[in-house]
């Protein structure tokens, strides 16, 4: 179960009946849990994107999840899995070629993938900064589609989404207008040039 970190307090050390409140309040989860059997004990993480320090070495390649995470409002585990495999792919063809498969012959391939992860965190940021601009922008006819080729992951290249510009602009507008309808949504904990992981809990 995944909640914004306020929610989550609520829990304090008791996990389990957290749990069950929270799952017992939604109809369909409920009936689809009720023969549900617990093998471990509850649990909880937070700050759980992560990303590694390589991506390749001499001989080898990290592709999908296995680089790099990212928030799961983003529905791009298949997606980047798909992607980075077949980035790696033309990448290991260019070293056989030049019979190089040392870490410096792969790097290409890291480069490629970490243009995409600093795309990704970049929307993050802009997203848990204010929230309901998604809404705002998934509704601009002009935006839609970059909106959702970034909830994919399939953005590689930053250009390719002058979106993110577009929300940056928003979000600054609501920040320096006094009575913003939208300003009381602002998360006074973020800003936009903070490189850290997004403020969530899991259980």
């Amino acid at each position: 179960m995944v909640t914004e970190k306020e929610v989550f307090q609520e829990a304090k050390s008791d996990y389990e009946a957290w749990f069950n409140k929270h799952s017992n309040s939604a109809p369909d989860i409920a009936k689809t849990m009720q023969s549900a059997k617990r093998i471990n004990d509850f649990k909880a993480e937070a700050d759980y994107s992560y990303q590694m320090d390589n991506f390749v070495g001499n001989g080898w390649v990290l592709i999908g999840d296995s680089a790099r995470f990212v928030d799961p409002i983003f529905s791009s585990g298949v997606s980047v899995a798909m992607h980075s495999a077949k980035f790696a792919a033309e990448q290991i063809e260019i070293a056989l070629k030049a019979n190089d498969l040392s870490k410096e012959g792969l790097l290409p391939y890291e480069n490629r993938l970490k243009q995409g992860v600093s795309v990704w965190y970049e929307f993050i940021q802009i997203y848990y900064r204010l929230m309901p601009i998604f809404s705002v922008f998934i509704a601009k006819p002009e935006y839609r589609l970059q909106v959702l080729r970034l909830l994919q992951g399939d953005v590689y290249d930053r250009s390719n989404v002058p979106v993110l510009d577009a929300m940056r602009e928003f979000v600054e507008q609501v920040e320096n207008t006094e009575g913003h309808i939208l300003k009381p949504y602002l998360d006074g904990s973020l800003t936009l040039d903070e490189n850290t992981p997004a403020p969530h809990d899991l259980v």
